[in-house]
């Protein structure tokens, strides 16, 4: 599956599953997230920023595994922490979600993730 055959889906749903590789355990860990798809990129924003253990995982190991509409494609994390580009990520939810529902379930500012698609080898 690409991330182009996935784009429509991207494009219309609310949450999508990531799976990544536990820092700690090393074993494959799933977790449902809010997410923004513009410019065949994930945005994502940790509910509690740098703290939200999803978020230090794939700081960790960046290779992850989107799920949507049972479709799933590969793609690799960058970490923004730049204030300018964090602040992009939370306009962007806070367009998509709406700035109550953000104030309500997100109390970390200070970092987000642009997911790629990872290229085929």
């Amino acid at each position: 599956m690409s991330w182009k055959d996935a784009a429509e889906a991207l494009k219309k749903n609310e949450e999508i599953k990531i799976t990544f590789v536990g820092r700690k355990t090393k074993k494959k860990i799933s977790t449902p997230v809010w997410y923004v798809f513009e410019n065949n990129s994930i945005l994502l924003l940790p509910v509690s920023g740098s703290k939200t253990n999803w978020f230090k995982n794939v700081a960790i190991n960046p290779q992850i595994e989107v799920e949507v509409d049972n479709m799933k494609i590969l793609g690799e994390c960058k970490i923004l922490k730049n204030k300018k580009e964090v602040d992009y990520v939370i306009a962007k939810f806070k367009e998509k979600y709406g700035e109550e529902e953000i104030k309500k379930w997100y109390s970390g500012f200070d970092a987000a993730v642009r997911v790629s698609p990872t290229l085929p080898k």
